[in-house]
């Protein structure tokens, strides 16, 4: 997410007098006795747990995000409920809060210490906690925070005085603080959490960088359908009160969902905020057949890194020299220039069973100097970025660190 505040004041004006009139009738499950069948004395056919690890810079969008959740409940169906768990800055403990479209949003849930949001442990506690209190038949889950597609986190890795953009997914500052320092979870770890829970019908990231194909190669077993962008998204994210409906039917279409997130930006309301988004969605049963697909792809073209040119395919992520983070390339964009029109007939076949949807719009790079991304061509784009491990990476540990997820294993087999 990045860093939009005045988006976020505009979402205020609107929204603050409804999450007054929410935030006074919460109570807790642990603190009264509900009847009403919203924790676990009722089993719900379908729950949507909206997960935020949002000590760091984007504790601000945790109260108009909120909002919209409890805005939509309204809408959604009578057999759905979500969950949301809330890590933020804020004094009183780390909490879970529930509704239905029959029961307000209320906070049903406070650990009694500052749960640290991006620690395997304790993701996988607070995981375990809701699925444990809020059975049901089928799950869907948003991880709502900061994120840098599969790149590994660094301890203590700072650049010219702040922190590095290493993070992967999440930032757990620990101290009820804004800033960007803090724990990180790298992708192998949140699959190994993931993987001791019920498979969840999709996972979506509303965060930056997560639609990579090593992430969703990663995720691969632990659910259906993985949503988000390859790219920058708005610091607002996504427009849930337009959002959580499509989230929470019954029948699931990824589609529909990415649809109400993009035309939020493009030609909405918001089209004059001029911030659009990148969005795609993937199909996990179909990667291990794009992997076999790209083996043979990556096995030639990426032999010898000196000759691949690579300055005219469509970057979601410019590297830059300020934070070390490398380029992210469109996946399609990059074999539809570089491999042989027959080479690439038969992989865009695989391709484009995987990758379902894509939507593609104007978008927001904050590096190198804050500037807005269109797409080169659409017509060869196609919503999932890829990392090139080239030379120039040796030095700064991505090259070393790219050999430890599963993709690149099976692709260089």
């Amino acid at each position: 997410m990045l860093f939009f505040a005045y988006l976020c004041a505009m979402k205020r004006k609107y929204l603050l007098c409804l999450w007054v009139a929410i935030a006074s009738v919460m109570t807790s499950c642990e603190d009264a006795q509900l009847d009403d069948g919203l924790c676990s004395s009722k089993h719900f056919p379908r729950t949507v747990i909206v997960y935020m690890a949002a000590e760091n810079s984007l504790a601000r969008y945790v109260e108009t995000d909120s909002v919209e959740i409890s805005k939509a409940l309204s809408d959604i169906d009578e057999n759905a409920r979500v969950v949301l768990y809330i890590d933020d800055t804020k004094r009183g403990g780390s909490r879970i809060c529930a509704g239905s479209r029959n029961f307000p949003m209320r906070q049903v849930k406070t650990y009694d210490r500052n749960v640290c949001s991006t620690d395997s442990a304790d993701m996988s506690m607070v995981l375990h906690d809701i699925v444990r209190s809020f059975p049901s038949e089928s799950y869907g889950l948003v991880f709502w925070s900061h994120a840098s597609g599969w790149l590994f986190p660094s301890e203590g890795d700072t650049i010219i005085g702040r922190s590095s953009r290493r993070y992967s997914f999440g930032i757990d500052n620990g101290h009820r603080s804004t800033s960007d320092y803090g724990e990180k979870m790298s992708i192998p770890t949140l699959q190994n959490v993931l993987t001791t829970l019920p498979h969840f019908d999709f996972i979506f990231f509303d965060a930056c960088f997560m639609q990579c194909v090593e992430v969703a190669y990663q995720l691969r077993s632990v659910c259906d359908y993985m949503l988000g962008s390859p790219a920058e998204i708005p610091g607002t994210g996504a427009p849930y009160h337009e959002l959580i409906p499509a989230l929470c039917s019954p029948a699931f279409d990824p589609d529909t969902a990415l649809l109400k997130y993009f035309d939020y930006y493009n030609g909405g309301l918001n089209s004059h905020l001029y911030s659009g988004v990148e969005l795609s969605a993937v199909r996990t049963s179909g990667l291990e057949a794009l992997a076999e697909a790209t083996r043979p792809l990556v096995t030639r073209l990426f032999s010898d890194p000196q000759t691949l040119r690579l300055d005219d395919v469509q970057k979601y992520r410019p590297g830059n020299s300020y934070d070390q983070f490398p380029e992210f390339y469109d996946m399609r964009h990059l074999f539809a220039l570089r491999a042989t029109p027959e080479e690439f007939a038969a992989w865009d076949s695989v391709y484009q069973s995987v990758v379902t949807y894509h939507l593609s719009d104007i978008w927001y790079s904050a590096i190198p100097s804050g500037h807005f991304e269109v797409m080169r061509d659409v017509s060869k784009s196609g919503g999932l970025s890829i990392f090139v491990p080239l030379e120039k990476y040796i030095d700064n540990g991505w090259a070393e660190d790219y050999k430890k997820l599963d993709w690149y294993k099976k692709t260089k087999e």
